[in-house]
């Protein structure tokens, strides 16, 4: 064997597996991980307001008697406990799912394919208009207690919403080194080369 031969050739275990696959980027990586990490809050968000649906559906007997109890003879209050009940689980199911892609896209992303990446984006945009409104809406919100004091609501979520979901964007999409690795990729399969 040849000096040039031998000095190519990986060395340790690291080199190899250096070889085999590209560096995963520090941005990308925190990208990533906060989209996992939002991805997992929506889904136990997800989850308690299910919860909150079936205890609507679960209630409305209940309610419907509690409030006969006191009085009240308007409209129908079991069938609109079941409509609340139903449409609260269906905004569960659409959180569930959507946290489901997002967990999906920031486990897929350490093989640096571009369609996790996408996701991740789009998913980070969603989230930022969300943070947008929920920092607006709140900060205009103020509620007025009979027996006490007024409170008002506080734009902190909502701007925390948009720091992370910023930082995911920066992280998946505008970051150098990020685009830098996913231009260097060659081009999948059956897809022509630009």
């Amino acid at each position: 064997m040849r000096q040039a031969d031998l000095v190519a050739a990986p060395t340790t275990r690291q080199e190899h597996m250096q070889t085999q696959r590209p560096r995963v980027p520090g941005s990308l990586i925190l990208g990533r991980v906060l989209l996992l990490v939002e991805s997992v809050l929506w889904l136990l968000g997800a989850v308690a307001v299910a919860g909150v649906g079936a205890w609507f559906l679960s209630a409305g007997g209940t309610l419907v008697n509690r409030l006969q109890q006191i009085g009240y003879s308007g409209a129908n209050v079991s069938a609109a406990a079941g409509v609340v009940g139903g449409t609260v689980l269906a905004f569960a199911v659409v959180i569930l799912v959507i946290s489901v892609i997002g967990i999906w896209a920031g486990a897929a992303m350490g093989r640096l394919t571009a369609g996790p990446r996408v996701t991740g984006i789009v998913l980070a945009s969603l989230g930022l208009l969300l943070g947008i409104v929920s920092a607006l809406g709140s900060a205009r919100t103020t509620v007025h207690m009979t027996t006490g004091p007024s409170f008002r609501g506080s734009p902190i979520p909502g701007i925390i919403i948009i720091v992370v979901n910023l930082l995911i964007s920066w992280g998946l999409g505008f970051s150098g080194k990020t685009r830098a690795a996913f231009r260097s990729l060659p081009p999948p399969t059956g897809y022509p080369a630009m």
